[in-house]
């Protein structure tokens, strides 16, 4: 089975634990934030559940459940529902019987939505549902994955809430989300609850350790502590470009020519692959924690010379800025293209009304 990372490992024992003694009922939630590796523990705990010979907490990799998601990824008694933008849902692309399309999907899906609206299909929920009371094809029971589930609709939810009441005997349905609070409460009451914590920050270093240190203490504050999502904002280069965006943010501030359209311009760099989300991030970072230093904490390293800028503007106008950020968003067909510009320019004025107060 593929190795996980070291931070996944106690939620996995906790999971190999239940399954031993019995104790686990029809379903299970995996809570999690973005970039800990979620999708990847779902998997090794859908191939645990499909094991024919686990033995030690450990599926065997050998029999031919473990064969059959090894070798092709396909298994007969596995199905995931996925969420989909509309576009994706139109093609049918929400479900799939292959445990690494459906790691792969769910993975994409909760770190980048490319801008556009996701959701999983009622009528997807309702065929997974009458699936898992078909009868198990390897004899070992079945397993289906929904994926970030807290993006279901109520009435989706609905769909498939006589299952969690009725689980059929031998099917497990495992559920990620990034919290219980979206989740129906009947939903959450009846299911085995297990959460990914972020790991210390000397362990989330020591993973990224192959990577330049300095830029992976910068990604990894930027990812909120999560080191896969710093993983992937090193390698498009986030980290690097967050340090120009605080330079023409403050030079625009202050002043100086140029910058404000420099600003624009870096603001539309970060988030060109995904319609202003990567640059909303940056700044939703960078405006916190210059809250938080005026608060009294200490200002991070990516501030640097900008600290003292940025801390001397009013929390109102912080908080503002904050509020606005949104209109950074350029979603088409629906917004205007030039938005994320004119978005940029009004950002910086309203910091600027909160200079010498």
């Amino acid at each position: 089975m593929p190795a996980l990372a070291p931070w996944l490992s106690g939620t996995a024992a906790a999971f190999s634990a239940a399954l031993a003694a019995g104790r686990l009922p029809g379903s299970v939630i995996i809570t999690a934030a973005s970039g800990l590796g979620v999708e990847a523990l779902a998997a090794h705990c859908a191939r645990l559940f499909l094991c024919q010979s686990r033995a030690q907490g450990e599926a065997c990799g050998a029999c031919p459940s473990c064969q059959s998601l090894n070798l092709h990824g396909t298994h007969p008694d596995f199905m995931a529902a996925l969420a989909s933008t509309r576009e994706e849902a139109q093609q049918g692309h929400d479900l799939t019987p292959s445990l690494s399309a459906a790691v792969e999907n769910a993975g994409l899906a909760s770190l980048d939505t490319g801008g556009q609206a996701r959701a999983i299909r009622i009528d997807s929920l309702r065929a997974l549902s009458g699936w898992l009371r078909e009868g198990s094809a390897m004899g070992a029971g079945k397993v289906a994955l929904i994926a970030n589930a807290h993006l279901m609709a109520a009435q989706a939810a609905n769909a498939i809430l006589k299952t969690f009441e009725e689980p059929p005997r031998g099917t497990l349905v495992i559920m990620t989300a990034k919290g219980l609070s979206s989740l129906l409460p009947t939903i959450v009451s009846r299911a085995f609850k297990l959460q990914v914590p972020l790991p210390a920050r000397a362990a989330a270093l020591e993973f990224l350790a192959a990577e330049d240190p300095a830029r992976a203490a910068v990604a990894l504050d930027l990812a909120g502590g999560a080191p896969l999502l710093a993983q992937d904002l090193m390698a498009r280069g986030v980290d690097l470009g967050a340090r120009d965006l605080i330079a023409s943010l403050c030079g625009a501030i202050n002043g100086e020519r140029g910058q404000e359209m420099a600003f624009a311009a870096k603001v539309r760099e970060l988030g060109a692959a995904d319609h202003g989300r990567t640059a909303v991030m940056v700044l939703s970072y960078i405006i916190r924690e210059a809250l938080k230093a005026k608060a009294g904490g200490a200002a991070p390293a990516l501030l640097g010379q900008a600290a003292p800028v940025l801390i001397g503007l009013r929390a109102a106008a912080l908080m503002a800025a904050h509020g606005a950020l949104p209109a950074l968003m350029a979603v088409p067909p629906q917004q205007d293209p030039r938005a994320p510009l004119a978005g940029a320019i009004s950002l910086i004025n309203t910091l600027v009304e909160g200079k010498g107060q």
